[in-house]
Formats: structure tokens, C-alpha cells, sequence
């Protein structure tokens, strides 16, 4: 079974990745500008706060998250 959001952290940026159509419709869904960038596929989030902050929320909608 493949995670909803893969996470993955490189050089202090947390880049989030949508594992499943429902992971890749909750990111877009949860695109916020100025605390995030694309990054062809990927959601970029540089802060350790907002990225966790946005873990915490997929997780609470029920979302498979892998970091």
C-alpha cells in the first residue's frame, strides 16, 4: 500500500509529494502561498514549524503520511 503524502527532508527544505491522487488533491487543496512552493511535484516548505504543521493536518484528515 503506497502512503497518501511522502515526505522527505534535504538541506533544511521538507519536500512533500503526493504518493496517491487523494495525497496529490489534499496538497494542492493545502497550497499555501508564502509558506510553500511547487517545485515540479513537489510542495516545498522550508519552515520546520510549517512543515510540520502541515503533517499534523494530513494527518488528522486521515491521510497515510511517510516521512
Amino acid at each position: 500500500m503506497r502512503p497518501d503524502i511522502v515526505i522527505e527532508s534535504a538541506l533544511g527544505t521538507h519536500l512533500f509529494s503526493g504518493g496517491t491522487g487523494k495525497g496529490r488533491e489534499w496538497l494542492k487543496a493545502h497550497f499555501k502561498e508564502g509558506k510553500c512552493e511547487w517545485v515540479g511535484k513537489f510542495l516545498s516548505v522550508d519552515d520546520e514549524d510549517d512543515a510540520r504543521d502541515l503533517a499534523d493536518a494530513a494527518l488528522a484528515d486521515g491521510l497515510d503520511v511517510m516521512e
